[in-house]
């Protein structure tokens, strides 16, 4: 169904391949994203990445122009603490990821454990990690081994950068997914829905009034569709400029088209 971009209270959009490509920002976006703050429009901000905390996401954001507080920011590192704390309440993991994604856990009350004590494990927690190491997996499978859980922050097996594309969590998942044998129990972020259904709880906003912006296919186009948000797909990242969306499966069909972000305001 063809809609006007003004008809919308909310927008969400992802990072890496929407506002910027690698550490460079996309031409407008900020501009687009202050259009859309002065037109009293909720903004909120969606990604996988699990190497920033909310507050270093506001701090990124910023250094491209785009003014956001660290309430309007749904990473999959918080997505993945929020998670926790909302269903165990406390526990303990031990993680393959950065600083970024133990910071969260630790501001939801759930300890980090040192690889020496996985075996008292609640959680085994999985995001991207640029320093992977074979100490973090055997430690990981031990804790699984004993009996815990097994938490993806995001499946994603590609980043988007300058010069090309970089291995995403995903790739951390596979590993620790072959050796322990089994699939993760949860997975946080997109294309499952968690975190744009977060971020509308936030936002006060229902799925009629939110467009979700975003340039996978497979992640942001899929996670909006599969529960009835207005999809926005741009050409700015991983998904090919000569798209053919009648060709795609419904499931990954987008709303709407753009070449950029930029181009969001002349739709208005």
């Amino acid at each position: 169904m063809e809609r006007r971009f003004s008809e919308f209270k909310g927008f969400v959009f992802d990072i890496d391949g929407v506002l910027k490509v690698g550490e460079t920002p996309v031409e407008g976006a900020a501009n687009v994203v202050e259009f859309l703050q002065d037109e009293g429009k909720k903004v909120a901000i969606l990604t996988n990445n699990a190497t920033r905390t909310r507050k270093d996401i506001v701090t990124q954001m910023a250094r491209i122009g785009i003014k956001v507080r660290a309430g309007d920011v749904f990473g999959s590192a918080y997505g993945t603490a929020k998670y926790l704390k909302e269903e165990f309440g406390e526990g303990n993991a031990v993680i393959i990821g950065e600083k970024a994604l133990a910071e969260e856990l630790k501001a939801a009350g759930i300890a980090v454990l040192p690889a020496e004590k996985a075996e008292e494990a609640d959680f085994v927690v999985v995001g991207l990690d640029r320093s992977f190491e074979y100490g973090e997996l055997a430690a990981a499978l031990r804790a699984i081994e004993a009996g815990a859980k097994f938490i993806a922050t995001n499946e994603d097996p590609r980043l988007p950068t300058e010069k090309g594309p970089v291995p995403g969590a995903g790739c951390m998942v596979a590993a620790l997914s072959a050796c322990a044998k089994r699939r993760p129990d949860v997975v946080i972020g997109k294309p499952q829905p968690y975190l744009l259904e977060i971020a509308m709880n936030s936002m006060q906003l229902g799925k009629n009034d939110v467009a979700m912006v975003g340039d996978g296919l497979e992640t942001d186009i899929l996670m909006a569709n599969r529960i009835g948000v207005f999809s926005v797909l741009v050409l700015t990242g991983t998904t090919p400029k000569k798209i053919e969306p009648l060709k795609l499966p419904r499931e990954l069909r987008p709303s709407a088209i753009l070449m950029s972000v930029k181009q969001l305001a002349a739709r208005w």
